[in-house]
């Protein structure tokens, strides 16, 4: 997870101090009672460490945001540049997600030429006797 702990103190021993006294807060308010004197010097020393790793460990939910999802509709854009951008970006996945340009979905209709060679048409019953 690249978050630092504090140096000598493992995850056994980190779950150990968690469960007997709750949080990190908890354990720097009660950091005379930790045993053995070695684990206390060493929280002791590494003070700022641990309360560093536990921000950074801390996902925060409570986010302002405001997002007004009518601005979010996809409307006309340049399918091209988007393109070249997320190409640029490296995303992949999204580029078979793209909307289609209108142009793009309509089916192209080719004008073909009659069949070459000797042939009747034939549209009525007595014609075919």
């Amino acid at each position: 997870d690249n978050i630092p702990g504090v140096s000598g103190i493992g995850e056994k021993t980190a779950v150990k101090l968690l469960q007997q006294f709750g949080s990190i807060e908890q354990i720097y308010e009660h950091i005379d009672q930790v045993t053995p004197p070695k684990l206390q010097a060493l929280l002791r020393e590494n003070e700022a460490i641990a309360r560093q790793s536990k921000e950074l460990a801390t996902i925060v939910t409570q986010t302002p945001v405001s997002l007004n999802l009518d601005d979010c509709h996809i409307g006309q854009y340049d399918r091209h540049q988007v393109t070249e951008l997320f190409r640029e970006l490296e995303f992949a996945s999204l580029l078979p997600k793209l909307p289609q340009i209108e142009t793009e979905r309509a089916v192209t209709q080719v004008e073909t030429e009659p069949p070459q060679g000797d042939y009747h048409i034939i549209n009525t019953t007595p014609a075919l006797g």
